[in-house]
């Protein structure tokens, strides 16, 4: 059977994460002839030509050496993925017509400067194939005949079905194209074994050289006697009577040791050939007679075949001085003798289950001539390459032609980088075949070891995944279930502060930290969870201020914590944490039925507890702005207890140039005659306590529960903007959940980006800016009203089965990358529950010296139904 891997020398193994990748490896160096790549672990194997005497190698597709057999390199197992590419490399003058020619005009890489101008580079880097040599031995022809039918032969039989199956799969684990039968293995008449181990191969004039140590050398007719110590090397070549360089197929290698040698300790000979490849011998232990004579012997070591046009010898001593070789025989065939293969039919009924089908980077081809198939009525019975880049339309059924973007026939060595099937903007891939930002797109990968599989990519379209589809669990935290908490990134950690308990039933004020950012696993697969089975989370959380519940809320404020709450904002600037405002349920601590404000629902069916009053005070943590975090206790201070702005939560709160801003949010008003109102105003601080307005009408409704961000717009030089995303607006007798996007320069005057964003209206959702893109995420709804995505409630939203309406959560994730005036769903419906009220931060450590820095985005708690609390994390599943 033909060859193996086509010859070369292969340089250390480097990493690369794509085939392509691999391949600007190996184009930038000069003398680089192909590369193999293993997308299983990564490697990429750069083989080098050799130029000068050693043997010259030319691209195998090439018709006048297709049938040339090479020995594979040992360090380059052939392994299922395992691909090997080939370029055009410098031959002498009597091997160019092995190199193959590319149409300029087909598929060429062009990169063109100027409009008009004359392309700078073109492509010289055809898809190879690749030989495996099965080359098997046997004493008698029969014997092997009978070998070689497993892989010639067809038949239809039921009995013969495991064997089809077998062969099928070994034609698909290698991307077999073509099989072919030479007739190198008939047995030598004379000598009744096969010519191939038993062909004494002629050697050229032996040399001995040194490189230290010493070599003795004597010639006769058939005889080389050399002594050797360490250093020394015996080299010869293979040639006819003429003088002629031959290549040569080695099987098997006698060594003959003189009586004459001087020590009884191990000696081993490596033998070095001129593709490569090595093979070291034992030659102990050195045999004596029965008087005590050296004996002269010979070793027979049968070899996998090697292709070679000379070899070095060279010994290798572990504690002998020298070593006396007298004969070293090599047995085999020229190369000229095996050339007459015929190619066997693939196609032949029975030969495989279901029929073989050609891989996609070749087409199937016919043909009645000998040379091909080895009968004439057999046709179709190889795959031919095609020309590279082209491709085959239907899986190797059809002719090869160019492929070109949007075909769905990725060609991931030419110049896409996606082919998602189509030229749609704004779905992964472009319309010229590039990923979009936070995309990535991705062909078939084996369902079971998530390896991609090149060669099926080639004729199947991409799918594309992104940013924020997927999402790793972490587990439960150490905090209690919460929502309407807050979360900021302070001092290399990330900080959740305060919260709701479930069902209201409970106010937090408590304060955690935690500062590994997962590092202690990482998904490699987006289904892949972070849960740990021993242990509730791999999170490592640090209580900062315990839960602290005092009688009334005026004993907080002469206290070093701020009162329970929810729904409020927080901030880390100028080396401190700062809170503002927030939300709580008047008297919750005392524990009454009265003092719960936990009232009857109309259906008698229970209680609901809602929120009633509202903070306007401003905290921060106390110490100085360089202080070290104490990681069991961090205390704070008052900075005010009556802001200038009115009593609020679910506003916006963010730092906007180096200044705190309060945005809009929901004012609770206390007694008998209970007001709830939305609010537009705006407001800005540098210290927390001095607030100046900037605006109290502004242009957008009231709203609370929107989210806040700030973000550089796409100028030149880029300009900086705050924008506030939904919300819900309350005008007295309805209630209207927005989907609209503003932004600011300055607080005072704003600019609607977009009406209706694509996603439906919504508060108490989260918006952050992670990786250059506008995140909204999750969020609640009411009202059976909608227009434009903006959703529109005529009565309250509660849980009850009365006239209210239940409330709507979300679990869907949407990403903007040009700032808010067009949206992409990431997911509909992500892994977690559905939830408002939760937390969303971006810590990044990528700059710090810790174990497996990244930039992850994590949700931290909230609430799915009405008010069903939560302490899970999860973080978005990077690629």
């Amino acid at each position: 059977m033909i060859g193996t891997l086509i010859g070369g020398e292969v340089l250390e193994p480097q990493k690369a994460g794509t085939a392509g990748e691999c391949a600007q490896i190996a184009r930038a160096r000069l003398t680089t002839a192909s590369f193999l790549y293993d997308p299983d672990t990564l490697d990429c194997l750069v083989r080098e030509t050799y130029s000068g005497d050693r043997m010259e190698l030319c691209p195998s597709t090439s018709p006048e050496c297709i049938l040339r057999a090479c020995t594979d390199i040992p360090v380059c197992p052939i392994t299922p993925g395992m691909q090997l590419y080939w370029s055009e490399s410098n031959l002498r003058p009597e091997q160019q017509q092995c190199t193959l020619k590319i149409e300029t005009d087909q598929c060429s890489l062009d990169v063109t400067g100027e409009p008009g101008g004359a392309p700078e580079r073109r492509s010289s880097f055809p898809l190879d194939i690749f030989y495996i040599l099965m080359n098997m031995h046997a004493e008698t022809a029969t014997e092997l005949e009978a070998a070689t039918k497993v892989f010639t032969e067809g038949n239809p039989a039921a009995a013969f079905r495991t064997e089809r199956q077998r062969r099928a799969g070994l034609l698909d684990e290698y991307q077999i194209i073509r099989l072919m039968k030479s007739s190198d293995k008939q047995p030598d008449d004379a000598v009744g074994r096969e010519t191939s181990l038993n062909g004494l191969l002629r050697t050229q004039q032996t040399s001995c050289a040194i490189s230290a140590g010493s070599c003795m050398t004597a010639f006769t007719d058939d005889t080389t006697f050399v002594t050797m110590q360490d250093g020394a090397y015996l080299q010869t070549g293979f040639g006819n009577e003429e003088g002629t360089v031959l290549e040569v197929m080695i099987s098997r290698i006698d060594v003959t040791l003189d009586s004459e040698s001087p020590d009884n300790l191990p000696v081993d000979l490596m033998f070095e050939f001129s593709d490569g490849n090595t093979r070291s011998f034992s030659l102990s232990p050195i045999r004596y007679d029965a008087v005590g004579v050296l004996l002269r012997r010979t070793l027979a070591f049968y070899i996998e075949p090697v292709v070679t046009t000379r070899v070095r010898i060279t010994p290798i001593f572990h504690g002998a001085s020298m070593v006396n070789v007298a004969i070293v025989d090599f047995f085999g065939q020229e190369m000229s003798q095996i050339l007459d293969a015929r190619a066997v039919n693939i196609f032949q009924n029975g030969y495989v289950d279901g029929g073989y089908k050609c891989p996609s980077t070749t087409s199937k081809i016919g043909s009645t001539t000998a040379r091909l198939c080895p009968t004439g009525d057999a046709k179709d019975c190889s795959c031919e390459p095609c020309m590279f880049p082209m491709i085959s339309n239907l899986t190797g059924e059809g002719e090869c032609s160019c492929p070109a973007c949007g075909d769905g026939r990725l060609n991931w060595q030419f110049s896409e980088e996606c082919d998602d099937g189509n030229v749609n903007e704004l779905d992964g891939c472009t319309s010229t075949c590039e990923v979009e930002n936070l995309q990535m797109c991705e062909g078939e990968k084996d369902p079971v070891t998530f390896v991609g599989l090149p060669i099926v990519m080639y004729d199947n379209p991409d799918s594309c995944l992104r940013l924020g589809s997927f999402w790793t669990p972490y587990g439960k935290a150490g905090w209690n279930s919460r929502y309407g908490t807050a979360a900021v990134i302070h001092k290399n950690a990330m900080w959740i502060i305060a919260g709701i308990g479930d069902g209201a039933k409970e106010m937090y004020n408590d304060v955690w930290f935690e500062d590994t950012n997962g590092w202690n696993c990482i998904a490699a697969e987006p289904a892949e969870s972070c849960v740990p089975a021993d242990k509730a989370t791999d999170l490592v959380w640090g209580l900062g201020y315990p839960q602290t519940v005092k009688p009334k809320i005026s004993d907080y404020f002469t206290g070093d914590i701020f009162a329970p709450r929810g729904y409020h904002g927080a901030v880390s600037l100028q080396g401190f944490i700062w809170v503002t405002g927030g939300v709580e349920r008047r008297d919750w601590q005392l524990g009454s039925t009265e003092a719960l404000n936990c009232p009857m629902i109309p259906d008698g069916s229970g209680r609901e507890c809602q929120l009633d009053s509202s903070f306007n005070d401003v905290w921060r943590t106390s110490g100085s702005a360089d202080a070290a975090v104490d990681i069991n206790r961090v205390s704070w201070e008052l900075v005010t207890q009556n802001a200038a702005w009115a009593a609020r939560g679910m506003h916006g709160f963010l730092v906007f140039k180096d200044t705190m801003w309060v945005i809009g949010g929901r004012q609770y008003v206390t007694g008998p005659n209970k007001q709830v109102r939305t609010l537009n105003d705006v407001w800005s601080s540098t210290d927390g306590k001095d607030w100046s307005v900037a605006t109290i009408n502004p242009s957008w409704r009231s709203r609370a529960g929107h989210g806040a961000v700030v973000s550089l717009d796409q100028s030149n030089p880029p300009r900086e903007f705050m924008y506030i995303t939904g919300g819900r607006h309350d005008d007295g007798s309805q209630s209207h959940y927005l989907n609209d996007v503003w932004r600011s320069e300055d607080g005072i005057t704003w600019t609607q980006i977009t009406a209706h964003a694509g996603w439906h209206g919504r508060w108490l959702h989260r918006s952050i800016v992670f990786q250059n893109s506008m995140w909204v995420i999750g969020g609640q709804r009411c009202g059976a009203t909608e227009t434009s995505g903006e959703w529109t409630s005529d009565t309250p939203c509660r849980r009850t089965n009365d006239a209210s309406t239940p409330p709507n959560n979300y679990g869907d994730v949407w990403v903007s990358v040009n700032q808010g005036a067009h949206w992409d769903e990431a997911t509909a419906s992500a892994a977690w529950n559905r939830r408002a009220g939760h937390a969303l931060v971006v810590f990044d450590t990528s700059d710090l010296e810790v174990l497996n820095p990244r930039e992850n985005l994590w949700i931290l708690g909230g609430m799915d139904g009405f008010d069903t609390a939560h302490n899970d994390s999860l973080t978005t599943f990077a690629f």
